[in-house]
């Protein structure tokens, strides 16, 4: 692994920039792990304004036996996978899962849910297993296989943004279309109204400095 969490207990933050320019093959860039033999778990962690690019991992993200993982504002874009859940209870906000090689989101015996996010372009956008208590609203995603709750308001439509800064464009059917309970908390880098945009830079958690988010 590049970086790692092994159960640790209690509120844990982070924020970080992974990119990959080498062909070394790794497990994952980081992962957050608990140990499933013992009574205690990872537990509260906040993942936001994190990026991962060019990895070669089987997951670039990878979360195993942990609850309460608070994941917002990411991105994770050509790599060999994006974020993968096993055993665990995730809630994914305003994250961009963009032109990876295998899932975008892989999931196993998992539970949570995923609002406002954008998954496109990987070789399968959503892939779950065992994974009925966890739902997807208020998304942009082309095709989903396996067990989740898909809501009513998903988007099917190319989130046409820019395919390098992740930028919304005028058109993009992204804007404005986050859950009605959610808001741009900056403009910029949130676009149209207030009302939440879609994808990496909406969200109530949008205050970074554009290229931080």
């Amino acid at each position: 692994y590049d970086a790692s969490l092994y159960n640790s207990i209690g509120k844990t933050h982070v924020t970080s920039e992974l990119l990959f320019n080498d062909d070394e093959e790794k497990y994952f860039a980081f992962r957050v792990y608990g140990d499933n033999n013992s009574s205690e778990t990872m537990s509260e962690v906040l993942i936001d304004n994190f990026k991962v690019i060019g990895s070669t991992s089987s997951g670039a993200l990878n979360i195993i036996n942990s609850i309460n993982q608070n994941i917002k504002n990411i991105s994770i874009v050509n790599s060999g996978s994006g974020l993968s859940s096993n055993n665990s209870t995730i809630l994914i906000k305003n994250s961009l899962f963009y032109d990876n090689d295998y899932a975008g989101l892989s999931l196993t015996n998992t539970n949570g849910s995923m609002l406002n996010s954008i998954i496109w372009s990987n070789e399968f956008d959503i892939f779950s297993k065992s994974s009925i208590g966890f739902s997807i609203d208020y998304s942009i995603f082309s095709a989903s296989y396996g067990e989740i709750s898909e809501g009513s308001n998903n988007i099917a439509l190319y989130p046409n943004f820019n395919t390098e800064s992740f930028v919304l464009n005028p058109l993009s059917p992204a804007i404005d279309a986050g859950h009605p309970g959610d808001y741009d908390a900056c403009q910029p880098p949130g676009v149209g109204t207030l009302s939440a945009d879609i994808g990496l830079y909406g969200g109530m958690d949008n205050c970074g400095a554009q290229n931080s988010n």
